[in-house]
């Protein structure tokens, strides 16, 4: 399993031009925050602008249970026999806590993401999921891809969990961590999502494998336990089809609105995902709007250059 050749710019590619600040190879999340407004993109995207806060123990509890199953997944496809290969998964995690140390969400903390990888382990010992090997050997996890968006200048990016055989189709799986209960109700909000879209699109494209579906595979944090569930979504060509000219009309929203200095909000989705974060930045006058970014924000750390470049099959 592959991607197809590799193009005569690979490692030359940037995020974002020097000089006009365009963006140059876009993601599911900065399509997003396209597409819900553009102030909000520039502020959150362009701008980095994060809200000041005790550091996220959500955040970190899931880069902890994803580092432990990253070590499960791979341990196993080296040969590992299943015990063995979720004890180098703890071993790891005790290495790092991911500063969970002092977490007072006590469904969050080091001894239950722990515990989290160790119910996994037992509940999918017996898995019908087979992690994918790429080209050179190694398991497809953390899978990245960069690829061209055709009739344009830009590229899409994303990084995969796994690639994995479901009774021998390959799929795409993400993780998840939540608090809120799995059910239909949550998986329901995948349905039109821009990451399961984007990296569809992208596969299917320029994998030359057939990929059948993506995988949600979602880990619930409780007090006593933890529940875990998985959902396939699959999307017809038509679909991505759509999906291909909905990402060229959002991006090309945001290059007229670097052409033009005139960054609009979207009013209608202030109070989605219970209120944007900027909420109160956008309702002052723009004169008063950077004293409440210092006040409230802190800018994050610049983005890191792009990866690989890949070329699409002829």
């Amino acid at each position: 399993m592959s991607f197809g050749a590799h193009d005569p710019l690979e490692g030359t590619f940037v995020k974002f031009e020097d000089g006009t600040g365009r963006q140059m190879c876009w993601d599911a999340s900065s399509l997003g925050n396209a597409a819900r407004c553009q102030e909000y993109y520039r502020l959150n995207t362009l701008e980095r602008y994060r809200w000041k806060a005790d550091p996220d123990v959500s955040r970190n509890w899931g880069k902890a249970v994803h580092m432990g199953l990253e070590e499960y997944d791979i341990a196993l496809v080296a040969g590992a026999e299943w015990d063995e290969a979720l004890w180098k998964a703890v071993g790891e995690l005790q290495k790092d806590p991911f500063e969970l140390g002092g977490s007072k969400d006590n469904t969050r903390t080091v001894e239950t993401s722990i515990r989290a990888i160790m119910w996994y382990a037992i509940q999918f010992q017996k898995d019908v999921i087979e992690t994918a090997v790429l080209e050179d050997g190694t398991p497809a996890i953390e899978v990245r891809f960069e690829v061209p968006l055709p009739d344009s200048d830009f590229r899409i990016s994303g990084r995969i969990d796994k690639l994995a055989h479901i009774g021998g189709m390959l799929h795409c799986i993400d993780r998840k961590t939540t608090k809120k209960t799995i059910g239909p109700y949550y998986f329901r909000m995948y349905d039109m999502n821009a990451q399961i879209l984007t990296y569809l699109w992208a596969l299917s494209r320029f994998l030359d494998e057939r990929v059948y579906g993506f995988m949600i595979e979602v880990i619930q944090a409780m007090v006593g336990g933890n529940r875990f569930g998985r959902n396939i979504f699959n999307v017809t060509e038509e679909r991505l089809q759509e999906f291909e000219r909905d990402m060229l009309y959002w991006i090309n929203n945001i290059e007229e609105a670097h052409a033009t200095g005139k960054w609009i909000h979207n009013w209608e989705s202030c109070g989605n995902y219970g209120g944007c974060v900027f909420r109160d930045v956008c309702r002052a006058g723009p004169s008063r709007r950077h004293r409440i970014l210092n006040e409230k924000f802190e800018v994050a750390a610049p983005y890191k250059g792009s990866g690989t470049i890949e070329k699409r099959r002829e």
